[in-house]
């Protein structure tokens, strides 16, 4: 049994096959189509035959290894039961829950990740991947990450045949092998609602033990993508003597935003204070997730919101595209 599902016959044939031939292994299918679930069995059952077992979590939106908008990277250890319990050994801030828009960060992060699971010499490594399955963006997301990524192995986890167009351009591409599965059929649909839940609460966990830390912007780059001009003023503190309708940070973004239809959730902000940053080292790995409290350019410091206490390796900060309350 898995997460209450009983294990098909399927899957234990299927782990013996990925057994035989190691390899970079890459699961698709669509929102609510159990490939947590056969990640984690997979990963389990091929640790347990003595394998090193590396897990890609690439579904930013309902991650399980590190919080939402980070894709994270597992060594397995000892013999999982549920992915929920893994702590990510490295994480890449995407900076959103969902890859649209952000279709660059996404392949990049799970390339660097997977050079990392080759470097340490894992014999199997598994690539969790979005629920993102129809039309144009998702389809060229599934195109350009299996062309990067190279694997020897997709898992394509469908209903119908939803995912058939994806799979179309590597049927006769003899070094990949293709394992078609069925959704099992104790697979619950989880709505919308429960997907907002479901990272409020991961982002409510991973920020629970966190404290106010005020950092010196003359000893970090922040990476800013969206264009977002910090004004001369500090920007979460009312000057007494400026009209803040007039000449704001919130006139000053929001001409840095239009014509914007990648980031919606950022383009309607008055301020900085609150978006969610990457905390990032000198390879652009993340080793921690904060939120903007406050900036005062008079002392030149960011004052964040974070777990992290350990700030030796941090280099950048990179401005997400999502506001937390």
């Amino acid at each position: 049994m898995t997460n209450n599902i009983k294990i098909s016959p399927s899957w234990a044939e299927l782990t013996h096959k990925l057994n035989k031939d190691k390899g970079i292994i890459m699961v698709i299918g669509a929102s609510d189509t159990g490939k947590s679930t056969l990640v984690s069995y997979l990963a389990r059952e091929l640790y347990n035959k003595e394998n090193k077992v590396c897990i890609i979590d690439g579904d930013v939106g309902q991650s399980i290894i590190g919080p939402p908008t980070t894709i994270g990277l597992a060594f397995i250890k000892s013999a999982i039961k549920f992915l929920h319990s893994i702590q990510p050994d490295l994480m890449f801030f995407v900076g959103s829950t969902s890859p649209i828009g952000h279709l660059l960060p996404t392949v990049v992060g799970m390339k660097k990740l997977l050079e990392k699971s080759i470097q340490n010499g894992m014999d199997i490594t598994i690539i969790n991947t979005t629920g993102l399955v129809s039309g144009q963006v998702a389809w060229e997301l599934k195109y350009q990450k299996i062309n990067l990524i190279n694997p020897k192995h997709i898992i394509a986890i469908q209903r119908f045949r939803e995912i058939e167009d994806i799979l179309r351009p590597y049927k006769d591409k003899t070094q990949l092998r293709i394992h078609r599965l069925a959704v099992h059929e104790k697979v619950k649909h989880k709505s919308q609602e429960q997907r907002r839940l479901y990272r409020e609460q991961r982002f409510k966990e991973y920020f629970r033990l966190s404290k106010e830390q005020e950092i010196h912007l003359d000893r970090i780059t922040i990476i800013n993508p969206y264009h977002i001009s910090i004004p001369t003023e500090n920007i979460f503190e009312k000057d007494k003597n400026i009209d803040k309708n007039n000449h704001t940070a919130q006139e000053t973004i929001e001409n840095n935003f239009q014509g914007r239809t990648d980031i919606p959730q950022v383009r309607q902000m008055d301020t900085l204070q609150g978006l969610l940053v990457g905390l990032n080292d000198e390879d652009n790995f993340t080793i921690g997730l904060g939120k903007v409290e406050k900036i005062n350019l008079q002392r030149r410091t960011i004052t964040l919101l974070t777990p992290l206490s350990d700030f030796t390796k941090l280099k950048t900060i990179r401005i997400g595209s999502i506001r937390l309350d």
